[in-house]
């Protein structure tokens, strides 16, 4: 919702009229006033003179809009559903408020409630970008993968973005047999992580098929390992001759992915072997169970709401202390950049292992996280791509979600159809992480005890419970 800068002449103006003049001007100010602090994204300040502007005006539904979207990214969901039910008594066919009502229950988990909100909104209008996308993370919620994906595809009307970045055809399922198809992948990291699945599976289908994947350049060292993958470009480097071109995300759709055909065997990306065995070696005198931790995610999005959803599934890290206090366990800080200056004002830094400043830079972003998470007993992250990497890494991960969670964990499930080696562990009330981490420090105390019956440290031969050992960290989330 974003809003053209209002300058503090314009408010001088709008604040002098309105003290000579009557409540016209009076209105303009209140609303240009919260306009300004929406834009500073100083939301709870611009309720106030929201609120004033829709008293003076009552009837005017863009001044309840205003206060409504502003209740909305607040989490003020009741607020926000009361305010625009309100425009909607006024005029029933206000599209954008009737979606705006059904995007809001959908942040509150109703998901058949938003759906029937949605069929009203595509009965107005049935092009509706919005709606037809934010309906496809219904689908995908509900794992109705194939309704779902053939819909995600109304992701670049929404961005305002195009498929077509190569000059060649899009690939809809034809034979690729000796042919070149070029892949870009899009979104976040974590998308990448979770996604470049597929492209192993194109490459069992047609053996032949050379693979070319246009990355984030932060995942350039990393994806040029995977065996299937047979060149991987920068974005805006230009790409070789191809036959085909497809976005990442949308070859779920193609080969028609359901829940029960989801290519689901890892691990599926690999990590370099001297590497993995330095860090074997750097990490061989610690025979407590080897916990990385990642609290928060990427906050250096470019739009204030993507900032506030990576806010909404992040944790602070004091708030993991009761990790810190369980015996036998060293806890391994896997966070990078954001998120990592509240290492120093943690109670328990001195029993975190965090690392120097070359972690991840000398071999490349994502190498040494990947080639340490390959010796850790256990990974506990937030929903982010650290999550997604240690997942595809075949890493026993317990995964911290927000209520309600991101579409790709389907609802009321602890496992994962796309990741074996994944728990998870959600919020019931949207905000409340406290029972949460007690329920994963609970687990995590089991494990501890489990690990200490099965064995003594470095024994010559590994005894049947140390074999088991991997299999209950999988499952004792359960």
């Amino acid at each position: 919702m974003k809003r053209p800068l209002i300058s503090l002449t314009a408010l001088l103006f709008y604040g002098s009229v309105a003290a000579l003049s009557g409540p016209e001007h009076d209105f303009e100010y209140y609303r240009q006033r919260g306009n300004q602090l929406c834009q500073e994204d100083r939301l709870e300040e611009a309720i106030e003179p929201y609120k004033v502007a829709v008293q003076l005006q009552p009837k005017n539904i863009h001044a309840m809009m205003d206060l409504a979207n502003a209740y909305h990214m607040l989490n003020h969901n009741i607020e926000a559903l009361e305010t625009y039910k309100t425009i909607l008594e006024i005029n029933p066919r206000a599209i954008t408020a009737l979606y705006n009502f059904g995007f809001t229950l959908k942040r509150m988990g109703c998901i058949e409630q938003t759906l029937a909100v949605y069929e009203q909104v595509l009965a107005l209008k049935p092009d509706y970008p919005s709606a037809r996308f934010s309906r496809s993370t219904l689908y995908l919620t509900m794992g109705d993968l194939e309704r779902g994906f053939e819909e995600y595809e109304w992701r670049w009307k929404v961005y305002n973005e195009t498929t077509q970045r190569f000059n060649c055809p899009m690939w809809e399922g034809q034979d690729l047999t000796d042919h070149t198809l070029l892949v870009h992948a899009e979104q976040g990291l974590g998308d990448t992580f979770q996604f470049v699945r597929y492209l192993k599976l194109l490459k069992e289908r047609f053996p032949t098929l050379t693979i070319v994947l246009e990355s984030q350049n932060q995942l350039i060292t990393l994806l040029t390992q995977q065996p299937y993958i047979d060149r991987v470009i920068a974005r805006n480097e230009q790409p070789p001759f191809a036959h085909y071109q497809i976005p990442l995300m949308s070859i779920p759709r193609v080969v028609k992915t359901t829940l029960e055909t989801i290519p689901a065997q890892t691990p599926y990306l690999q990590i370099d072997g001297p590497l993995t065995q330095e860090w074997k070696k750097k990490l061989a005198d610690d025979h407590h169970l080897k916990v990385g931790i990642c609290w928060h995610g990427n906050a250096q999005y470019r739009t204030a709401s993507l900032r506030r959803a990576v806010i909404a599934k992040s944790v602070t890290l004091a708030l993991l202390e009761p990790l810190s206090t369980i015996e036998g366990v060293t806890l391994y800080s896997l966070q990078r950049v954001t998120g990592e200056d509240q290492i120093n004002e943690c109670s328990f830094k001195a029993k975190m292992v965090v690392f120097d400043i070359s972690f991840d830079q000398q071999h490349g972003r994502f190498m040494d996280t990947a080639a340490v998470m390959k010796n850790l007993d256990l990974v506990i992250t937030v929903d982010t791509g650290t999550a997604h990497l240690a997942g595809a890494l075949n890493v026993p991960t317990w995964i911290m979600l927000p209520f309600p969670a991101d579409w790709r964990w389907l609802r009321n499930r602890t496992d994962s159809p796309w990741y074996p080696t994944v728990r998870l562990f959600q919020q019931t009330k949207t905000g409340e992480w406290e029972p949460v981490i007690k329920q994963i420090a609970e687990k995590l105390k089991t494990l501890v005890a489990q690990r200490t019956q099965g064995a003594s440290v470095h024994p010559s031969e590994p005894t049947k419970q140390q074999l088991q050992f991997f299999k209950q960290v999988v499952n004792s989330a359960l």
